[in-house]
């Protein structure tokens, strides 16, 4: 589960650097990454990282975090997302693997 906090300015449920870098290319991890509770809404409301839920939801999506818990203000704004090019379909496919 990835942490409500932020490394260096980027809150960690959207931070590629941690999420994929170490956790995944670096120490080989294959399972999966959660949020506790609308973390991809936090990146907007709460850290103010990105303007949008569609941006929330695709900046965790591109760090590496596969599934958001909590409300679906944020994952229901993926297509949003795929539609703008935020994302792709291929990164929801990942997560969902």
């Amino acid at each position: 589960m990835c942490s409500y906090n932020s490394l260096n300015g980027v809150p960690t449920c959207g931070n590629k650097g941690l999420l994929t870098t170490v956790l995944r290319d670096t120490w080989k991890w294959d399972g999966f990454v959660v949020s506790d509770y609308d973390a991809w809404v936090n990146l907007k409301t709460t850290h103010h990282y990105v303007e949008t839920f569609a941006q929330a939801a695709a900046a965790g999506l591109n760090a590496g975090m596969d599934q958001e818990g909590g409300s679906t203000r944020a994952i229901d704004q993926l297509a949003a997302a795929i539609a703008r090019n935020m994302t792709t379909p291929a990164a929801v496919a990942t997560a969902l693997r």
